[in-house]
């Protein structure tokens, strides 16, 4: 089992897992081309993973993992990968998710794990609670992109305790009171954290508003409110 789930982590990670403190450049490239693909790159890489993996996910389905990086690797498979192994059965792969949601709950309920880092761990948890319906879980995990969006202090420190400074840093403001400091601070933000704040600020929108995500109504089984409907472009007004 420890192969495999090595085999997840590093096919997911790839290049980042081969420096300790994988550059913000290196991040956006995995975002923006790899995580996130588009077009012909999207089907090339979907139809790759449903070959490598489509059989992985019996093999590990009673597995508990022993540590974050298990949970990690269970949580890319799970949250990650599901929708390019099952991109015609939008339940299977929700379901799948939900369970990657679990385990990235897990993960930022241990405070030890987030001070820890590293940073392409957090930035993997965050985007799976981006999709959370609880506010709670939306709030944890954008007030931690914006920890990560504080520069990082000049000096020998360790990577764990920059990180820790900068938790301690962003106490001083509410969440958006940071962001908003940092950008008139004329702090250049990386662009895979600046999408991920985007995308989770987005999703507190609609909870706030719905009280859950529309979006996710039909793989949820859930029938939309007029509102609901308008808002996804179904209706064009509500009477």
């Amino acid at each position: 089992m420890d192969d495999t789930l090595n085999w997840i982590r590093k096919y997911w990670l790839g290049g980042i897992l081969a420096s300790p403190e994988p550059a913000y450049e290196l991040l956006d490239d995995y975002w923006e081309n790899f995580w996130n693909p588009k077009g012909r790159r999207l089907e090339f890489i979907q139809q790759r993973i449903a070959k490598k993996f489509a059989s992985v996910y019996r093999e590990v389905e009673e597995y508990e993992p022993k540590n974050r990086h298990e949970k990690i690797a269970l949580l890319i498979l799970y949250y990650f990968l599901s929708p390019f192994v099952y991109p015609t059965e939008e339940a299977t792969a929700f379901l799948y998710q939900e369970r990657g949601l679990k385990i990235a709950r897990q993960l930022i309920m241990n405070q030890q794990d987030i001070n820890r880092g590293p940073i392409h761990y957090l930035i993997l948890v965050c985007t799976c609670l981006a999709r959370s319906e609880y506010l709670l879980d939306l709030d944890n995990a954008y007030r931690i992109v914006v920890c990560l969006m504080w520069p990082d202090s000049q000096g020998d420190e360790t990577e764990d305790e920059i990180l820790e400074k900068k938790i301690l840093r962003e106490k001083q403001f509410s969440t958006y009171e940071s962001e908003k400091h940092l950008k008139e601070e004329g702090v250049k933000i990386p662009l895979v954290l600046e999408r991920l704040g985007l995308m989770i600020r987005k999703q507190i929108r609609k909870v706030q508003l719905f009280n859950r995500d529309p979006d996710q109504n039909f793989t949820r089984g859930r029938l939309c409110t007029k509102a609901e409907l308008a808002y996804l472009g179904i209706i064009s007004h509500v009477n």
